[in-house]
């Protein structure tokens, strides 16, 4: 599974990244092109696993108040402002 992680400003990238190795849940290894390299260790895909039922209900929640020309509406912004702020350079000292 491959995270990008690219869109976080820096500190808080790297304070995530070191709780979650911390917790036993990432696993940073050094490669030859990316000395950034993290993977998902056996227990963060259990966690992970765990939590995508949790995350899939809190979903149909949201859905369960929107018409399904709302829920399209709402997939197409929030398309459209993750798309944007992928190609905007980051901010200068991040």
């Amino acid at each position: 599974m491959t995270l990008a992680l690219g869109t976080l400003d820096k500190n808080t990238t790297a304070g995530m990244v070191a709780r979650l190795e911390d917790a036993g849940l990432l696993r940073r290894t050094r490669s030859t092109d990316d000395r950034r390299r993290l993977t998902i260790t056996p227990e963060g895909e259990r966690v992970l696993n765990d939590l995508r039922p949790r995350i899939q209900s809190m979903e149909r929640g949201i859905e369960r108040h929107l018409s399904r020309e709302d829920h399209a509406h709402l997939t197409r912004i929030l398309a459209a402002l993750v798309d944007q702020h992928e190609t905007e350079p980051a901010p200068p000292g991040t």
